[in-house]
């Protein structure tokens, strides 16, 4: 007697996923532009087509760019050990003194670009905690700074060491769920634990009475609670990075950490130029892309 087991990849073998030839297949719906709108549709679909080759040589040459600039920048700032100011490239014409293209090139830096770098409270080691899993991360080869500096530049919202620290750790009290989850939870304990929140917020006092009733909650549900860790970088970072760091690697590795963005933004191509050499750069260099892509 076959197993069952082989009866079933007996009849999977003979399953097809493909669909019946007897479904119709949906007609497609198609419009022909009119005159009027010929034209205007021609040069989207053209354009769009070039757009969609170009932009990933866009994004690539933005990025190498970037990145070397980005390297110039922080060993200016190492140097001077200060923030730098966002510069303009300015590419020169002809070697003069007269600019021919430019655009702005930015470091931008936010305090809460690792608000969610801590694991949720079940997700983290028994044997560590949220602030030793950013000391270990800011000692790691991906950073480099001494166990000493990085434990100086982390501390928990409330501690002693929060002044002198630079690295916030901030307790928040969230839900586990979201609210309409908890709520069509198919667990008793968690919908159970959302119709009384929703309970209390529709309840309305007796009359002649200030206070409503409302059915106490269980341990059980206050365990659906959960106090999340909030990583925040305190305000100025950027003024001060550069006396946590004994060199000018361990500083980028430093900003690469908080999660600084490099922008080059602000284009300017062919300044000054007459409408119809500035076409014909334009069309040069549209082809000279066109021909790598291809390539």
């Amino acid at each position: 007697m076959a197993k069952k087991s082989d009866l079933l990849k007996k009849v999977a073998s003979k399953a097809t996923s493909k669909k019946s030839s007897d479904a119709k297949k949906k007609d497609e719906v198609v419009w022909t532009p009119d005159d009027a709108l010929m034209d205007d549709v021609k040069d989207l679909i053209s354009s769009a087509a070039v757009a969609e080759v170009i932009d990933p040589i866009v994004k690539q040459k933005k990025a190498v760019v970037g990145n070397k600039l980005f390297d110039r920048w922080t060993q200016a700032m190492w140097d001077e050990k200060k923030l730098q100011s966002n510069p303009r490239i300015v590419v020169q014409k002809d070697s003069t003194v007269v600019r021919d293209m430019s655009f702005l090139f930015m470091v931008k830096f936010r305090t809460n670009a690792l608000a969610s770098f801590i694991p949720k409270p079940d997700e983290i080691p028994e044997d560590e905690t949220a602030e030793s899993i950013v000391i270990n991360a800011l000692t790691s080869d991906l950073v480099g700074l001494s166990q000493e500096t990085a434990e100086k530049l982390v501390a928990e919202e409330g501690d002693e060491g929060e002044g002198d620290a630079e690295f916030i750790i901030e307790s928040q009290l969230n839900l586990s769920k979201s609210f309409d989850k908890l709520y069509y939870s198919s667990n008793e304990t968690e919908s159970g634990f959302a119709k009384k929140l929703l309970g209390y917020l529709n309840a309305e006092p007796a009359k002649g009475r200030k206070n409503v009733s409302v059915p106490p909650v269980t341990d059980e549900e206050r365990a659906i609670l959960r106090t999340d860790s909030l990583l925040k970088i305190k305000d100025g970072f950027m003024e001060r990075v550069c006396g946590y760091c004994e060199t000018v690697e361990q500083l980028r590795n430093l900003l690469r950490f908080v999660k600084i963005t490099i922008v080059c933004q602000n284009f300017e191509f062919a300044i000054g130029e007459e409408p119809e050499k500035r076409s014909a750069r334009m069309e040069q260099s549209v082809k000279k892309f066109l021909t790598v892509a291809a390539a």
